[in-house]
Parts: C-alpha cells; structure tokens; sequence
C-alpha cells in the first residue's frame, strides 16, 4: 500500500508494463474492502471522475470487481 501526500485516495490502480509501473486511477470506495484487494490482479469499473488538478489522475468509485 502506497500514499500518495495530497492524492485523492491511498489506494490506486496500477499497470506494469516493461518493469515500470504506471498508475491508471485513484480508487476510493470502502477502505476494508479495498484493503483487501491490495497486490491482486482484477478488472475493476465503476463511476469515474476528475479532481481539478493539473497531475491528477482520474478517480475511479468501484461498482464492480473481478479477481483474475
């Protein structure tokens, strides 16, 4: 689990790709639930919306998941 100072949730949707990871969104939603998805593989969609903010990304709230 990683903070972010000033990010709009601690906990993030990531890609890795050629050894770098890249963050694709914010999630905020329940943090228990969401803690405990942390470090797994999933498709996740859901409302998204922008924090006006110049190197913001999108913030995703989660209505559905799928572990993959």
């Amino acid at each position: 689990r990683s903070f972010i100072f000033g990010a709009p949730s601690r906990y993030r949707l990531t890609e890795e790709s050629a050894g770098s990871v890249a963050t694709i969104c914010h999630v905020r939603g329940n943090e228990a639930q969401l803690r405990a998805l942390v470090n797994r593989r999933m498709a996740i969609s859901g409302r998204e919306y922008w924090v006006k903010r110049p190197d913001t990304h999108p913030v995703l709230v989660p209505e559905r998941i799928v572990l993959k």
